[in-house]
């Protein structure tokens, strides 16, 4: 663990408490009254990844108490972590292994919400997939940053605010209640934001004055960070975007997310952001073949490839694909796509070599407009696509 001790590792406040939740679990949850369980998105990225992180411990410091437990949820399948190379990286900077996280897979919040032992904080999203709406009379607590989809109950303590990282936003609550920051976690959130920000860069467009705010506040409490930012994110960057290790059904679920609606249960939209150029993935044998298998295993009629790389003077390139062996499907979601104005993609075709009837794939000059712009296009139109599945 970077050459750290054992004694190092118990001494960080942040590693102490990853270990704690970690023995809790292991212990099955015995004697345990309540467990304050904090996750992220299903996609679980590194903003995801440490804003859970960051919002457990944060809520392990005002919400203490001897017969609970706070538990930090990475989720995604344990199986599925070593293809988050960032996640790994980041975090073994930090001496935190794997055997110190808690996985979707390792806990069953079923059991544990029919026990009435659970309490929910959402982070990086808030409106609950399909799959665990059961949950919804547990959630307690939002954060998030991306636009807000629809009104909470009272009860539900909710921050929602446009900025360029969730982790900006989790950091800002750790700052206002005065809990100290270990420099372990400030270097997980610095490089979070320096991720999700591209690096600060004016010309991503994705910084917030809130951001800014933030990074300089992490930066005055460890000031290597600032000497080392640029080396930071080029790390992150080289890592997520090694992927030529990977497999196509690998990587179209390293970065996955779900889109289905309980009112048009048909149809299900697989969202895969890929950080790889598309003419190397067109080099990627089989393609049709590999996206529908894919399809079939996550019971989804859609394929949406939303595919970014970042230069070396962090300019972005963005393209997307649409893929569906439904002509008539595949053909509506490239029209709201096109006719999207909020935001407007500026969409233009491209030319490729697969079957046009199955795929199409196009650049976007809107560079701006990440994935979480652009679920919403096609989230909020799924009713309306079932008459297109002819």
């Amino acid at each position: 663990m970077s050459g750290k001790s054992t004694s190092d590792v118990y001494e960080d406040p942040l590693r102490a408490f990853l270990i704690t939740a970690k023995k809790a679990l292991d212990c099955k949850f015995q004697n345990v009254h309540m467990i304050y369980v904090v996750t992220g998105n299903e996609a679980c990225d590194l903003d995801s990844a440490v804003s859970a992180i960051a919002l457990s411990y944060h809520n392990s410091k005002v919400k203490g108490r001897d017969d609970a437990v706070h538990v930090p949820l990475l989720n995604m399948k344990r199986a599925d972590f070593p293809l988050r190379k960032d996640i790994r990286q980041v975090l073994l900077e930090q001496s935190i292994d794997e055997s110190m996280l808690i996985f979707r897979s390792d806990v069953d919040l079923r059991r544990l919400h029919d026990e009435k032992k659970l309490s929910l904080s959402l982070v990086d999203f808030h409106i609950l997939p399909k799959a665990d709406e059961f949950l919804e009379d547990v959630v307690t607590e939002i954060i998030d940053h991306r636009k807000q989809e629809k009104a909470f109950d009272k009860r539900v303590r909710t921050l929602i605010k446009l900025v360029g990282s969730c982790s900006t936003l989790v950091a800002d609550q750790l700052f206002a209640n005065m809990i100290n920051i270990p420099k372990s976690l400030g270097a997980l959130l610095y490089s979070a934001i320096i991720a999700d920000t591209i690096n600060m860069s004016e010309i991503a467009g994705k910084k917030t004055r809130d951001d800014e705010v933030i990074v300089k506040k992490l930066e005055d409490l460890d000031p290597l960070l600032v000497k080392k930012r640029q080396d930071i994110f080029d790390k992150i960057h080289r890592a997520r975007t090694d992927v030529s290790d990977l497999r196509l059904p690998e990587l179209l679920r390293k970065d996955l997310k779900i889109i289905s609606s309980s009112e048009s249960p048909q149809v299900v939209v697989a969202m895969s952001s890929i950080e790889e150029c598309l003419q190397k993935f067109l080099q990627r044998p089989d393609i049709e073949a590999s996206i529908t298998d894919f399809l079939k295993l996550q019971n989804a009629t859609v394929s949406v490839l939303m595919f970014i790389t970042i230069d070396e003077e962090n300019r972005v390139t963005r393209q997307i694909a649409v893929y569906s062996i439904i002509d008539n499907l595949r053909k509506e979601i490239c029209r709201l796509l096109e006719d999207s104005r909020d935001p407007a993609l500026l969409l233009s075709p491209v030319g490729h070599s697969l079957d046009s009837k199955k795929i199409s794939i196009y650049n976007q000059g809107n560079v701006k407009a990440s994935r979480k712009a652009v679920l919403p296009i096609i989230k909020e139109n799924l009713n309306t696509l079932t008459k297109f599945l002819v």
